[in-house]
């Protein structure tokens, strides 16, 4: 026997033997995708795990297409462009009401109806365009209000620092600035933050150049002719910087064949590359080793630089520098355009390495030149902020105060539905579950978009389902969005309400003999291994600030783990307890692998959009290397999320092993990642902090859900001090050295770092509720 649950919008409480039940979904928030790490004072709290699942369709009728899920985006534009021109105080508050309110206010806009009327979707479907369309114009708002504070910051800065690199823009001082003046704006948390921060910074770096290209291209225009007629300050000051490497240059010019030579002869001898004697450089190769085998290169290698380094001095003594330092500016002058003006404001060209030609001939001349030319277009970029600056001002001006002129409305680009806002007529979850068993036997969605038509998919993945029905969970409202390579996928969160423990070790837990012991486990994410952690038995101390102190000094660790890619083979606790390990594949390798190879791909896409610019019969390469570009980051961001989910679980089975009450990590809430960020290629492999970050959050879930309290650290220091005596030593790479006489200790930096962390000081984060950053257990059978 059977019995099928039908989530429905206004249907009471029901819950059946598998543990499922139907409530009402009125006043559920719509972020519902993750889990509340607030601490507030009060004794549950709402957990939500969200879980993804496959859609398969019933019958061949019920595939929906593309074209269908066009027209959703239609109408979620056509609810962003008509929510624009509103009151600004209908997009305040994340409830389901207020989302209903900027619905009805919308819909007053004459021209809205005929363009959803268009869509030939029905008025519910509508519903759901405009809740993506609601916090699309949020974000919007938010940005309005972010911008005008950046750009009083580029202005209170000198205009030469702006033009500097990419990587090194914005700086610490110019985001602490922004920050302070955000402080009052009534902004969320999330939006105070570093990352967010600087990718504000950027957008308005942004602004301002394309505002200067529509709006000032002819003012860029006549400061390049002025240049162009007099360019004698700029030669100068090429000529000075070219005079200050001169020393450097043949013994750059040296090092860089010698590195490009050895590699050619690795290839050769591992096999890889061009055959032999079909490379532009094994004539050169040849030559140096003459006749004898590649195991003597080292020597011969030797032997041609001690040669050819003094007839590179030589005929670099011999070159007219100012010559050189005229021509380049003069060429490049000549041959910039606006665009090319522009690009040289706003970015710093670095020289181009050295080249060895095809004989093997290596002219210091043709290296100067190259290196010139690079100084010159940067010198030029610096000479053109001085000239424009009075126009540069304005154009800030204008953008602080009229950001919603410059700043563009949100956009929906990606086929998603979000079922959320619905009252049971677009979406119905149906799970039936067997009286006997209690096992979940099926899972069908229904829903329509179109009048009339009722598409059913059934759910992959039902053991899933079922585990999350046995432990109490419920189902909320999920999203559905369409897969790059077709089919459907359903994002369903599954909620619920927990007790919540108090936390191990406070006031309350003590005892009238003094201070409770508690078994503290601290965690120090790292790049060479993945993770260390440091277990042992401590007291609070009475410094009043949320550290901690062993309570036996002699032996303050109990156990110590490296968590790395031998470690992540086999079951979560097998490493550990000393069972056999299966193998696994080389996840990390993998990861470099995929890394190395979008980044070729980003090459080749590069050189085929200036190659072949507006030659329709290339188009299709530039479209298979795009795809393959963005099969790669989804294939690195899988294993981003797959590693997270591996180090997460190792992690908590060793507490759990060791019976750990508290699990210590670093506060890297500064660099959490949000939703976009997690769903497309901004997890890029330089900025590791990240996935730092993510790997504490499903540790953090995990452990609390196990019983476990999570704190939070502050991060300062923890790398840079010994351990053992609070000294501040030296960390070089992997290896930490402390400078105390009395104590000479050296290890492991990540190992050092982990025992730190287990007794720091917790983070004095404001969102702490005056209790630290703690998350205290919650009572969840896992």
């Amino acid at each position: 026997m059977t019995r099928c649950l039908d989530q429905k919008f206004r249907a009471p409480p029901d819950i059946n033997k598998a543990g499922a039940c139907i409530e009402d979904d009125a006043h559920r928030p719509a972020e519902n995708a993750g889990v509340r790490l607030d601490v507030d004072d009060v004794a549950t709290e709402t957990i939500a795990l969200t879980r993804t699942f496959g859609m398969v369709p019933a019958t061949r009728n019920d595939i929906i297409s593309p074209a269908v899920l066009d027209r959703v985006m239609v109408a979620t534009n056509a609810f962003i462009k008509a929510g624009a021109a509103l009151d600004p105080a209908l997009l305040e508050g994340t409830t389901l009401v207020a989302v209903k309110r900027f619905y009805d206010a919308a819909r007053e806009v004459p021209w809205l109806d005929p363009v959803l009327e268009g869509t030939r979707l029905r008025e519910r479907t509508w519903r759901c365009a405009s809740h993506v369309a609601y916090f699309a114009l949020q974000e919007h708002q938010r940005r309005c209000k972010v911008i005008p504070a950046i750009v009083s910051a580029m202005q209170g800065m000198s205009l030469s620092l702006v033009h500097v690199h990419e990587r090194c823009f914005p700086g610490k001082e110019f985001l602490d600035t922004a920050r302070e003046a955000l402080k009052h704006a009534g902004l969320p948390g999330g939006c105070l933050s570093t990352v967010y921060l600087s990718n504000m910074a950027r957008h308005a770096r942004h602004l301002l150049r394309a505002t200067l290209q529509a709006s000032n291209a002819a003012a860029v225009a006549g400061a390049i002719e002025a240049f162009a007629r007099a360019p004698g300050s700029i030669a100068d000051a090429v000529a000075a910087e070219l005079r200050g490497g001169m020393d450097d240059l043949p013994g750059t010019i040296v090092r860089a064949a010698s590195v490009q030579l050895t590699r050619r002869v690795k290839d050769r001898t591992r096999g890889r590359g061009a055959p032999a004697g079909r490379h532009r450089l094994d004539v050169l190769v040849d030559a140096i080793l003459g006749g004898e085998a590649s195991c003597c290169w080292q020597e011969a290698r030797r032997s041609w630089r001690d040669a050819l380094l003094p007839e590179l001095e030589s005929r670099a003594r011999n070159i007219d520098v100012a010559a050189i330092a005229s021509g380049a500016v003069r060429d490049v002058l000549a041959a910039m355009t606006v665009d090319e003006a522009l690009s040289a404001m706003f970015s710093v060209r670095l020289p181009p390495r050295v080249a060895v030609a095809g004989a093997g001939s290596l002219d210091p001349a043709r290296v100067l030149r190259d290196r010139a030319m690079a100084s010159a277009r940067n010198h030029a970029g610096t000479a053109l902020w001085n000239v424009l600056a009075p126009v540069v001002e304005g154009v800030l001006d204008d953008i602080a105060k009229v950001p919603e002129r410059h700043v563009c409305l949100p956009r929906c680009t990606r086929q998603a539905i979000a079922l959320a806002i619905d009252d049971g007529q677009v979406y119905r979850l149906d799970i039936t579950a067997n009286d006997a068993t209690g096992r979940v036997d099926a899972a069908t969605v229904r829903f329509s978009l179109e009048p009339r038509k009722i598409h059913v998919f059934t759910l992959r993945g039902l053991d899933r389902i079922d585990a999350l029905l046995a432990r109490g969970f419920l189902p909320a409202r999920g999203t559905i969005t369409r897969k790059p390579g077709g089919g459907l996928l359903l994002h369903l969160p599954f909620e619920k309400e927990c007790t919540v423990d108090p936390f191990p070790g406070s006031l309350d837990g003590g005892t009238s003999c003094g201070p409770a012991r508690v078994v503290v486990g601290g965690v120090d994410l790292g790049l060479k291994h993945l993770a260390w952690q440091s277990i042992g038995e401590c007291q609070q101390s009475g410094s009043g600030d949320g550290s901690w102190e062993p309570v036996d000094k002699a032996h303050p660790e109990i156990a110590r783990f490296c968590i790395d890619q031998a470690q992540l083979a086999g079951r979560k606790d097998a490493w550990f307890l000393g069972k056999d390990m299966s193998p696994a594949p080389n996840l990390k390798r993998e990861l470099i692998a995929l890394a190395e190879q979008a980044r070729a791909l980003q090459r080749r896409k590069a050189l085929l959009r200036r190659r072949y610019r507006g030659n329709h019969g290339h188009a299709w390469k530039y479209f298979m290397a795009r795809r393959e570009w963005q099969r790669c980051w989804r294939k690195m961001r899988h294993l981003h999320e797959e590693i997270a989910r591996q180090v997460a679980t190792r992690i908590v089975a060793a507490c759990k092993y060791y019976h750990v009450q508290v699990l210590r990590f670093e506060d890297l809430s500064w660099s959490s990642h949000g939703a976009k960020r997690v769903s497309g290629a901004w997890l890029a492999s330089w900025q590791v902090h990240w996935f730092f970050s993510q790997v504490q959050a499903r540790a953090t879930l995990l452990a609390r859900l196990t019983g476990i309290a999570v704190e939070l650290v502050d991060a300062r220091g923890t790398s840079k001090r010994c351990s053992a005596c609070n000294t501040t030593g030296i960390r070089k790479g992997k290896t930490f050295s402390c400078t105390n006489k009395f104590c000479k200790k050296v290890m492991d930096s990540d190992l050092n770092a982990s025992r730190n962390v287990r007794i720091a000081r917790v983070s004095p984060r404001l969102h702490a509720k005056g209790e630290g950053a703690r998350y205290r257990p919650i009572a969840c059978v896992v």
